[in-house]
């Protein structure tokens, strides 16, 4: 008689589950409010247009702390990416990702992809400052697949010009009756 892994069980159950929709992760959009005077809100754009996925989220990498594990993960909706109540550091894309899914009548299979950025400060262009608490823009990107070797990809984010007054508008709503609103309500104009 064979033994079947509780582990084993587990991971089967979570991809049926997962396949038919039944565990579903759901990002609120919805900014919360400035919970310190010394926290910010950064947000950029994430142009996933000529990728085989939407980014659903992004984490970014405190590049000045002590700590290794010292990652927030912003939200994404409509190529955006927000996050508000970030403390004052030097931070940088660390990867972003999403899922994709196929459908086959009945069945369905998701893909998930997670991206990696390069980890030295120095080779990775999506690094900014917070030196003081406000709202932060820090670039518009678009995702630009270099080369594909056995199913993976090689890419790059390049960084665009502009599109910081589309950002702003694109988060504005979501700031709706928190401190942070009136703050990108400039950047909006």
């Amino acid at each position: 008689m064979k033994k079947i892994r509780l582990g084993t069980i587990i991971a089967m159950l979570t991809i049926l589950l997962t396949g038919c929709g039944m565990i579903q992760s759901k990002i609120d959009k919805t900014v919360r409010d400035q919970s310190n005077k010394n926290l910010s809100l950064a947000y950029a754009i994430l142009d996933m247009t000529d990728a085989p996925i939407d980014a659903k989220w992004v984490t970014l990498k405190r590049v000045d702390s002590k700590k290794n594990d010292d990652r927030w993960v912003m939200r994404v909706h409509d190529h955006v990416a927000y996050i508000e109540n970030l403390p004052a550091g030097h931070y940088m894309i660390a990867d972003f990702g999403g899922s994709s899914t196929e459908h086959y009548g009945r069945f369905s299979v998701t893909t998930n992809y997670t991206y990696d950025m390069p980890e030295n400060s120095k080779e990775n262009e999506t690094t900014f400052k917070i030196n003081k608490p406000g709202t932060y823009y820090f670039g518009s990107y678009r995702y630009k697949e270099v080369s594909k070797t056995r199913g993976k990809s090689v890419f790059d984010l390049v960084k665009k010009k502009g599109g910081k007054k589309t950002a702003a508008k694109a988060v504005l709503p979501y700031t709706e009756g928190t401190k942070w609103h009136k703050k990108l309500k400039k950047s909006a104009s």
